[in-house]
């Protein structure tokens, strides 16, 4: 086997090449194509749905049920307008503040406070 320096850095080039499209390109296309994938799958999805934030957890809809009760949120940050409640290391609801009234962003604050300090 003869070594040939240049083809190997020519090989590098192309494979640095191949995973920045990647990076840059095909990765983000795809992503996109999930989403809408996603969205086509379950029209559930696409309606509105409301939240409703008690001393139990969040429920969604009428139910009177918890979807999330208290004790199985890890973290939660206020950031950027977003409250973000986590329910693993890097899984969590997001609840944008431009959607709920000054009160009850008060009122959420104040139950946050309370579920934080118990």
């Amino acid at each position: 086997y003869t070594y040939y320096p240049e083809r190997f850095l020519s090989t590098q080039l192309w494979l640095g090449i191949i995973l920045c499209l990647y990076a840059l390109i095909i990765s983000p296309l795809l992503f996109k194509w999930r989403c809408h994938r996603l969205w086509n799958k379950y029209p559930l999805i696409q309606d509105p749905f409301t939240y409703t934030i008690n001393k139990q957890g969040f429920t969604a809809g009428d139910s009177d049920e918890p979807i999330i009760e208290w004790d199985k949120i890890i973290k939660i940050k206020e950031k950027s307008g977003l409250f973000i409640f986590f329910v693993s290391p890097i899984n969590g609801l997001i609840l944008p503040a431009r959607c709920m009234e000054e009160q009850e962003q008060h009122n959420l604050r104040e139950l946050i406070n309370k579920k934080s300090a118990a």
